[in-house]
């Protein structure tokens, strides 16, 4: 994440659409409590380019980021819970699998937990889990290929 700052003046001009895997990769400081998000560097400048429409992040591979023995990654709380507040069109959820170097992890723990996170907000959820990927990928919704329409 702490490379986003070197980029935030460059990616808006490109006219590209950027997608940062792994939640931006923020380095997480071993804390005792709570990490505030703004703490570590680079989100603010992920979340101004967030702000901009060319821009998302996946919601991935919380297993390489936190410092906990969990499978919910729950010191990553703070930066999801800000991620939804600040951007929720631009945040996409990523089951990131195959999950090199950790085969085997079960992951549904994490993404129960997750859904937990959005507090029943069914709106938050179908950007999270559905939305956001048909708009950043410009897929139309309208448009099925369930029945073999192509």
């Amino acid at each position: 994440m702490e490379r986003i700052v070197e980029l935030e003046d460059l990616l808006p001009a490109l006219g590209v659409r950027v997608v940062f895997d792994h939640y931006g990769d923020p380095s997480l400081p071993k804390a005792s409590g709570p990490v505030n998000p703004y703490d570590i560097k680079g989100f603010r400048s992920l979340i101004r380019l967030l702000k901009t429409g060319t821009t998302w992040v996946k919601i991935s591979g919380a297993y390489r980021l936190s410092h906990l023995d969990s499978d919910i990654w729950e010191d990553l709380d703070p930066v999801t819970l800000e991620l939804f507040e600040q951007a929720p069109k631009r945040v996409v959820f990523g089951s990131d699998w195959p999950h090199t170097r950790f085969e085997g992890l079960d992951v549904r723990p994490w993404v129960s937990h997750i859904l937990d996170l959005t507090e029943g907000k069914q709106w938050l959820r179908e950007r999270l889990f559905r939305d956001n990927a048909l708009e950043l990928w410009g897929v139309n919704k309208t448009q099925s290929t369930c029945n073999g329409d192509r």
